[in-house]
C-alpha cells in the first residue's frame, strides 16, 4: 500500500492578506531588499541546522542514523523536522510503501548573495531524504531559483512591511510549495531530454510550474546544467488558454506525486513508474508552453508591464 502527500508549510500568511486587492506599488528596488533578507535569513538557518546536526552527532542521536522500521523512520523525520525548523521547509512528504518507506523536505538554499545591492542572487533546491531501510540522503537537485522569481512572488503579494517576519517567510515558501516537487521531476525530463535531443531542445522546452497564485515558468540553463525557474507570473492575469494549461498540468500533478518525486530523486529506489507522468507533462510543455514566452505575453503578464500596473 502506498500512502504519501506533500504538505506546505503550515503558515501562509503576510503582513497584508496574500493577494489581497489594494493599490501598494512594490518597485523592483524594494521587491529585491525583501529577497536579499529572506536569502539571507535562509542561509542563516541552514547554518543552524548544520550546527544542529553536529551536536545531535555527538549525542549519538545523529539524524542518519539507520531506520529498519515503519517507527523508526517516522521518528528520524520528526527529528529532522525539529532541526530544519519553520523556516527552511517549502515542501514535505512522508510516504509508506509496505517493505520500503521514504520522506523527504524541500528547502532552497540561497547561493552566496553578492556585496552589490543590485546584483541578481539566485538558491539552489535542496532534498533532505530519509530512506527505509536506510539512512539520510542530503542531495542538491539539478533546480535554481532566480532572485527575479522571488521579486515577482513579494511584488504579487504587495509585500511592503520591514523588517521580514517569520511568517513572510513561510509564506513566500508557500507559494513554492507546489512547483518545487514538480520541478524535481521537471528537471529529470529536461535533462534526459538533452540526452536524447540535444540540450537546445531542453533549452528551448518552457516549463510550467502551478503555483497557489500563479505559474512559474522555468527553462533549462546550459551554464548551470539545471533547470532554473526564472520568474513567476500572477494567475489573476491569465488568460483562458493559459488557465487551461495550468488547469492540466495541475492535474497531471495530482495523485501520488510524493512518491514519484521520491522515485525521481532516489534514481528509481521506489520502484515506481514515472514515465507516464514525465511524457504527458512534456507534451503539455510543448503545446501550451509558448502561450507563455516573453515575447507574446499581453501587456499585463510580460515583465516589463510589473512596474506599471503595481
Amino acid at each position: 500500500m502506498l500512502t504519501g502527500h506533500i504538505s506546505p508549510p503550515s503558515a501562509i500568511a503576510w503582513g497584508a492578506p496574500f493577494g489581497a486587492a489594494h493599490d501598494t506599488h512594490i518597485d523592483g528596488s524594494l521587491a529585491g531588499s525583501i529577497r536579499r533578507t529572506y536569502f539571507r535569513e535562509l542561509a542563516a538557518q541552514w547554518k543552524r541546522l548544520d550546527q544542529a546536526s553536529a551536536r545531535a552527532k555527538g549525542r549519538n542521536q545523529s539524524i542518519s542514523r539507520r531506520s529498519d522500521t515503519n517507527k523508526q523512520l517516522r521518528e528520524r523525520f520528526q527529528q529532522l523536522e525539529k532541526m530544519v525548523g519553520p523556516l527552511i521547509p517549502c515542501a514535505s512528504a512522508f510516504v509508506n510503501a509496505n517493505s520500503r518507506g521514504a520522506a523527504f523536505i524541500l528547502g532552497l538554499l540561497p547561493d552566496p548573495i553578492p556585496a552589490q545591492p543590485k546584483a541578481d542572487c539566485q538558491a539552489s533546491l535542496m532534498a533532505m531524504t530519509l530512506l527505509r531501510p536506510g539512512g539520510l540522503l542530503p542531495l542538491r537537485v539539478r533546480v535554481k531559483v532566480s532572485g527575479h522569481a522571488v521579486d515577482r512572488v513579494i511584488q504579487r503579494a504587495r509585500m511592503v512591511d520591514l523588517p521580514v517576519s517569520d511568517l513572510d517567510i513561510q509564506a513566500i515558501n508557500a507559494e513554492f510549495a507546489d512547483a518545487l516537487p514538480l520541478a524535481c521531476i521537471a528537471a529529470d525530463i529536461l535533462v534526459e531530454l538533452k540526452e536524447t535531443e540535444g540540450e537546445r531542445a531542453a533549452e528551448e522546452t518552457q516549463v510550467l510550474l502551478p503555483a497557489p497564485h500563479g505559474v512559474f515558468l522555468g527553462s533549462w540553463s546550459p551554464a548551470d546544467q539545471a533547470l532554473i525557474i526564472r520568474t513567476f507570473v500572477d494567475g489573476a492575469k491569465l488568460t483562458a488558454p493559459q488557465q487551461q494549461a495550468v488547469r492540466e498540468i495541475s492535474g497531471w500533478a495530482d495523485g501520488e506525486l510524493s512518491t514519484q518525486v521520491l522515485n525521481t530523486l532516489t534514481h528509481g529506489w521506489m520502484n515506481v513508474d514515472v514515465s507516464g507522468l514525465k511524457t504527458r507533462l512534456l507534451e503539455t510543455w510543448r503545446h501550451y508552453g509558448w502561450r507563455f514566452d516573453e515575447q507574446r505575453l499581453h501587456p499585463g503578464l510580460s515583465d516589463r508591464a510589473w512596474a506599471g500596473t503595481h
